[in-house]
């Protein structure tokens, strides 16, 4: 079975922007006077076990704080949250949810997310079409993974026309944004796909991915 790039994680205050330099009480101060941003890094600290005891229910209680003021990081995490049964019971369509309601705000990671539900049959029957949408949305932001799963679809024409020339394009762009733990089973799979196309294709695919350019979300 071929590798395929799967659901991104909660992400992090640390990924999402610099530590605080608050302390955990002026944190939590401010996220019970209501600001969206600390009562979403109080989520985060929950959930962590960072200064706090780790608790994901009270993770989630700081987070739909935070979603209900448009949070779209704190929608994120919520929708993660539903989908692996962390403080609650598993439950794909809240997840569902949660992430549409990050990705109609063209959030990559919830586009992504939501094109491995329907690629992966999770609480929806599986559409590849579907799937390739949302990969198509994250993928044009220069999200790696989503590229990757993209290029595959292409590769096997699932929910489109086999296209080899296209498929390497996209696992070639995703090579070049992953991080060092993906690169390597990306560039397998571009070795897989350019090992079938001819030296046309081959010097196609390389124009295509070298004039490629991040889509700017409106």
């Amino acid at each position: 079975m071929t590798w395929r790039a799967i659901f991104v994680g909660i992400l992090f205050a640390t990924y999402l922007f610099p530590q605080s330099i608050l302390s955990l009480g002026q944190i939590k101060a401010k996220a019970e006077g209501g600001e969206a941003a600390a009562q979403f890094e109080l989520g985060v600290r929950y959930y962590q076990g960072q200064g706090v005891p780790q608790d994901y229910a009270e993770a989630m209680r700081w987070f739909r704080k935070a979603a209900d003021q448009g949070n779209i990081d704190a929608e994120f995490n919520l929708g993660v949250m539903f989908e692996k049964g962390r403080g609650v019971p598993i439950d794909y369509e809240q997840s569902m949810q949660f992430y549409r309601e990050a990705a109609i705000q063209d959030y990559a990671p919830a586009e992504y997310n939501l094109g491995v539900m329907f690629d992966k049959a999770r609480g929806v029957p599986q559409d590849f079409p579907e799937a390739m949408t949302w990969y198509q949305k994250a993928a044009d932001q220069g999200y790696a993974a989503a590229q990757y799963n993209l290029g595959l679809l292409y590769f096997y024409g699932q929910g489109t026309a086999q296209d080899s020339l296209t498929a390497d394009m996209w696992i070639k762009l995703a090579v070049t944004l992953a991080t060092a733990a993906d690169r390597l089973k990306f560039s397998d799979m571009r070795d897989t796909v350019e090992s079938q196309m001819t030296a046309d294709q081959l010097a196609e695919a390389e124009r295509m991915a070298k004039a490629w350019g991040p889509a700017v979300p409106k």
